[in-house]
Parts: structure tokens; C-alpha cells; sequence
């Protein structure tokens, strides 16, 4: 029998594809609405299938090949579909809402007059487009990106760990409810725990070995675990890579610092074009109203991955303050 494959032909450059990645709650979001308010550029966050392709290879779940040609396939039925506005957040409340990145006027243009696909290439081809992904989880695998898009770049959000780890915790991603009965739609491997028989659905990024100590742990710690362990595996990624040059690291911190000068420096490395809506949510930025204070929450800390966390800290060049905040409770 015949294998079915995957196939698309376009004429979109691989160079023109902007990946941002990075942890859950490190200021993707933020990032990819501000690139994506910028003058022919358009951000999409978060397609599943985006995200979980290059887990499912990675684990030998799916083959790295059919994986590659199905993800290069569907990016440009993406970037076609959002520009003719069929897969647009209309949403006016929500952070990734078409309204909060691109004009009325650009908005109905496209809406009512770009209708097939030659004249959406046209329409790239005039305005030199490009195409933001935002994809969490995905940063230890940034070679497969660079097999499927070769020359696209990657952007690498990094946030503070203590501040991830609050917020993962506020939410209750990683509580026992969410790995027994998961609400979202993320690849998994199935861990019985031995002593009651209850089935865990365990993240991808939980190392085999440490199922035990993981559920065993705070939900906080667990917070900082995920944090530490995505960081590592894109730490180890890196050190294999022969594509160094297309990756930028971003310290969201210096976002929440320095707003205008970071952005409006990282806007001109990219080579986009910032837009007045650019300007506008780039003067929003506040950090006073982006954090939790730690000393308000009820934190459970696990001293061990407190200090594995801070060695990511030291790597990262990151203020080790609030870190060392909690170490000092142990002393």
C-alpha cells in the first residue's frame, strides 16, 4: 500500500516565520500581541496542532518525517486562513482579540475583499508579510522547527521563576484534578500510582524516575519544577543545535522595566515595522499590575528544587532576589 503524505505549494520564504516559545505565564502573550500589532505582521496564538507535533516527534509518537511535512503543510493554510480572517479572535475582551492588533479599516478590508488564494499571495507578496506563532512548551524542541521552516526564527521568553510558579499555582494547571481528568487538550504519558491506583496523566516534561517525588510535591514546588525542567531541556537542546543564530533569548523582566526602550530595540532587530496600535500597548506595560505579591500567598517549598531552579537563574542572568528570598526561609 501506498503511504498518504503531506504536500503544500507556496511561495512564502521559511525566514519570513517568527516562533516565539517559552513556559506557561513567562509574557508570550504580551509579546506576540505587540509583534503582531506591527505593520504586516499577524500573530496567531497557540494552534494546538503547532504545539503538539514537535512533542509527539520528539517522543516517537508520531515519526519525525510525516510530523515535519504535516506541520510545514499547515502553517501556510494558517497564515492563509488568518488573513482572510476565518480563524481571527473577533473577542474584544480577550488578550489575543484581532481588535487589539490590527486596524477597523484593515480588519474590513481584508474581511470583505481578499477572497481566494492568489489574492492573499499578492497581498503577502506587496507587504512583505510575516507570521508570528506563539507555542508554548515547544523551546526544547527548536531543531524540529528549524527541520520543518529552515531559516524561520525563534524567540525565547523567559520569565522569573518565582513569578511563573505563583501564577501556574493561582491557576491550578498543575493540580492532581487537571493530571487525573485533563481539561485541556496536551500530549501525556499515562503513571499509575502503585499505592492507591489512581491514574495520573503526567506532562511530557516530567522526568521518568520522578513521578513519585513530582505528585509528592506543593503545587508551588510543582510550579517551580516545570519551570526549572523546560529550561534545562532547552538549555540541552541548545548545546546540540547548529542553528544558534536564529534564536533570540527574551528576558520578560526587562520588558516589565523598560518597556519602550526593549521592545522598540527587539521591533528593529526583527526588522518589523511598529504600527500606532504598537505604540499604544507597548505604553500599557505596567509591571506593578503583571504581579502577585509573594508574601500574600501560602507557599510549600521544596528546598531541593529551589536550588536547582537557582542554578537556571545564575545561567539566565536573572536577579536571584526572590529566590534567595525563599532559600533564606531554610536557613
Amino acid at each position: 500500500m501506498n503511504k498518504i503524505l503531506f504536500g503544500s505549494t507556496n511561495n512564502q520564504s521559511t525566514d519570513s516565520i517568527l516562533i516565539i516559545s517559552g513556559v506557561a505565564r513567562s509574557g508570550k502573550t504580551t509579546l506576540g500581541n505587540i509583534l503582531g500589532s506591527c505593520i504586516a505582521v499577524e500573530h496567531v496564538e497557540e494552534p494546538k496542532p503547532f504545539v503538539h507535533l514537535p512533542i509527539l516527534s520528539a517522543f516517537g509518537s508520531i515519526t519525525e518525517s510525516l510530523s515535519v511535512n504535516m506541520f510545514r503543510s499547515y502553517i501556510y493554510d494558517l497564515w492563509y486562513e488568518r488573513l482572510i480572517m476565518r480563524n481571527v479572535n473577533f473577542r474584544p475582551m480577550d488578550e489575543s482579540s484581532i481588535w487589539k492588533q490590527k486596524t477597523i479599516m484593515e480588519i474590513i478590508y481584508r474581511t470583505l475583499r481578499l477572497n481566494d488564494r492568489e489574492m492573499v499571495q499578492r497581498y503577502l507578496d506587496n507587504r512583505n508579510s510575516s507570521l508570528v506563532l506563539t507555542l508554548t512548551h515547544t523551546i526544547p524542541f527548536c531543531d524540529f522547527f528549524w527541520k520543518a521552516l529552515p531559516q524561520s526564527k525563534i524567540l525565547h521568553v523567559v520569565r522569573e521563576g518565582v513569578q511563573v510558579a505563583m501564577d501556574v499555582t493561582s491557576k491550578g494547571w498543575l493540580a492532581n484534578e487537571q493530571l487525573i481528568e485533563p481539561q485541556h487538550a496536551s500530549p501525556y504519558r499515562l503513571y499509575l500510582r502503585k499505592k492507591d491506583g489512581i491514574k495520573f496523566h503526567l506532562p511530557f516534561w516530567v522526568e521518568n524516575g520522578n513521578e513519585e517525588r513530582y505528585l509528592n510535591m506543593s503545587l508551588f514546588s510543582r510550579g517551580i519544577y516545570y519551570w526549572r525542567r523546560l529550561l534545562e531541556m532547552y538549555e540541552d537542546a541548545m548545546k546540540l543545535s547548529m542553528q544558534t543564530d536564529l534564536m533570540h533569548a527574551v528576558n520578560f523582566e526587562n520588558i516589565l522595566d523598560n518597556p519602550h526602550e526593549t521592545l522598540h530595540n527587539l521591533i528593529d532587530t526583527l526588522g518589523f515595522q511598529p504600527s500606532r496600535i504598537t505604540k499604544k500597548l507597548i505604553s500599557r506595560i505596567n509591571r506593578k499590575t503583571d504581579e502577585y505579591v509573594l508574601q500574600s500567598m501560602s507557599i510549600d517549598v521544596d528546598l531541593e528544587e529551589l536550588v536547582a531552579a537557582r542554578r537556571m537563574y545564575s545561567k539566565f542572568n536573572m536577579s536571584t532576589d526572590r529566590i534567595d528570598e525563599l532559600l533564606s526561609s531554610f536557613s
